[in-house]
């Protein structure tokens, strides 16, 4: 496992029960061709807060 492509997205949804959801899904694709996907959940307050940083940038740098 030397050379690892990892891509991030937010996205949002529906899940099966008729939830909506906002998550950040991880997939990690391994030099041997072994892909791990994960999605990390996350409330609305935690998803609208990255969603207005990548909309605006961090202005505390």
């Amino acid at each position: 496992m030397e050379n690892q492509i990892i891509k991030c997205s937010l996205t949002s949804g529906k899940s099966k029960k008729g939830y909506d959801y906002n998550a950040i899904k991880l997939v990690i694709t391994c030099d041997d061709d072994i892909t791990i996907q994960k999605m990390v959940f996350l409330d609305n307050l935690e998803a609208q807060l990255i969603k207005k940083v990548l909309k605006h940038g961090n202005s505390n740098n």
